[in-house]
């Protein structure tokens, strides 16, 4: 039986329904980094996330392959006010890329 994969081009995929080898994406700090398992990058266009920020903030980068890969978009994240105080944030817009990659 083949794996199918998690991504439907008619919704948007999330974090929790691809494999990622941390289980699950919680607390993140600077060097931190999660991998995504045979995401069809062909069919992205950016990120969305949804995030909190207690502290300083941040960026979160989306990169190709592996931690130092070729940047695909990025989103900045600003303070919140608190961990439980949660917004949405969308990447700047990528060209998609013809491949499937972890």
């Amino acid at each position: 039986m083949s794996q199918r994969s998690p991504f439907d081009a008619n919704r948007r995929p999330e974090a929790g329904h691809f494999p990622c080898e941390s289980g699950y994406l919680g607390g993140i700090n600077d060097g931190h980094s999660a991998k995504f398992q045979s995401v069809p990058l062909k069919d992205v266009g950016g990120f969305t996330v949804r995030v909190s920020s207690g502290g300083i903030g941040g960026e979160i980068e989306f990169r190709r392959g592996k931690p130092d890969g070729a940047l695909l978009a990025s989103v900045r994240v600003e303070p919140t006010g608190g961990w439980d105080k949660w917004v949405e944030l969308k990447s700047n817009p990528m060209t998609p890329v013809d491949a499937r990659e972890d």
